[in-house]
């Protein structure tokens, strides 16, 4: 439930990063004029990169962990990074479970009625990593349906 329609003053760092992280997932190279063939995963991150702060706004700022979604194409997956600041595998852990019901309860119906396509858990991979470490250290990561920990 979101309480305020006005945007929340993090949220244009955010747009900012999650442009960035697009751009540099996508491996442009070329010039901003050229056409850029859209993909089913690039639209559902690109979707959930919007959806995400608006309806889960209280979510993000109570676990103090904003995310930003791409879409890999060499893993065929939408890789969601959250950028928390725990550094304990059982911490970073409730926050994934927050995040992925709220994937399961909200995001995949909405993104099923919008486009017609059903995420599946094999769809997505979620890397929690602790942005207050130097080269924000990945703490956990969610993949088939399991947690991978410790991670190489």
């Amino acid at each position: 439930m979101i309480k305020s329609n006005r945007p929340n003053p993090r949220s244009a760092g955010l747009a900012n990063a999650i442009v960035v992280a697009f751009l540099a997932a996508s491996g442009l190279s070329a010039a901003l004029s050229d056409p850029y063939p859209v993909s089913n995963g690039d639209m559902a991150a690109i979707q959930l990169n919007f959806y995400a702060p608006v309806a889960w706004q209280i979510i993000i700022e109570q676990y103090d962990a904003p995310i930003i979604a791409i879409y890999e194409k060499t893993e065929s997956k939408i890789l969601i990074d959250v950028y928390g600041t725990k550094d304990e595998v059982k911490t970073a852990q409730l926050t994934m479970d927050e995040f992925r019901n709220r994937l399961a309860m909200d995001f995949i119906p909405y993104f099923k009625k919008i486009s017609g396509i059903e995420l599946k858990n094999e769809d997505i991979k979620i890397i929690y990593r602790n942005r207050n470490e130097e080269g924000i250290k990945k703490i956990l990561i969610w993949e088939n349906g399991k947690y991978k920990f410790p991670i190489n």
